[in-house]
């Protein structure tokens, strides 16, 4: 485990993309060993106004699925 003071290195990565979301992989480590690691499941949505269906998922575009996909340079 990790304790106060020790220094930890962070990666974080997409680690899946589907057609509205990705999942991010995140690992924390001390030296070599992993003392952390977990997943995030992000989608893309909006407001509907509707408070029986509130969000909805939406296709993000070319320019963020570019992005998102390591095809766009900054």
């Amino acid at each position: 485990p990790a304790t106060f003071g020790n220094i930890l290195d962070a990666e974080s990565h997409v680690s899946n993309i589907v057609e509205r979301g990705f999942t991010m992989t995140h690992r924390f480590r001390i030296g070599s060993r992993v003392v952390v690691e977990g997943e995030e499941v992000r989608v893309f949505a909006k407001a509907t106004g509707d408070p029986e269906n509130p969000i909805k998922t939406v296709d993000p575009g070319p320019d963020i699925r570019a992005i998102i996909e390591g095809r766009h340079s900054f």
